[in-house]
């Protein structure tokens, strides 16, 4: 937007205008350096970084998941082979607890969804168990209204 100036009230009329223009942006871009500045700390970074992983459902699953399987790998390594002292040993119980822990990792949703359902069963209202005679399996009939 160039306009003529013509006068020397003109003049001053253009550079009030153009300081007040640069006031304006000198503030928003010393706002905007703070929040740059406050967001880029160590702290902030990290706060950030945890809550986008308890946000993310994912993440929080893939975390569990490797944990059951690590955990799941050390323990059959330790029960297999137990404190091993030979090198060739020692290679194949860490073969074994990585294979271990990568099949479990993979099967992990099957095995949470078996134990929240039987931990859910556990704790509930128990039920007077009648075994049919024919079939040798379980019937669950509510106890009596009393």
């Amino acid at each position: 937007m160039y306009t003529t100036i013509d006068t020397t009230d003109d003049l001053r009329l253009a550079i009030a205008e153009l300081e007040l223009q640069r006031d304006t942006q000198k503030a928003a871009l010393i706002e905007q350096f703070k929040l740059t500045r406050e967001g880029l700390q160590p702290v902030n970074l990290i706060k950030g970084i945890f809550k986008d992983m308890t946000h993310s459902s994912g993440l929080k699953d893939m975390i569990f998941n490797n944990g059951v399987g690590l955990l799941t790998g050390l323990l059959s390594k330790k029960l297999v082979f137990g404190a091993a002292h030979n090198p060739i040993t020692k290679i194949l119980s860490t073969v074994f607890q990585f294979a271990v822990g990568n099949v479990v990792a993979d099967k992990t949703d099957g095995l949470r969804n078996k134990l929240f359902g039987f931990v859910k069963g556990f704790f509930s209202k128990k039920k007077d168990k009648i075994t049919t005679a024919d079939s040798g399996r379980y019937e669950y009939e509510p106890e009596p209204v009393k």
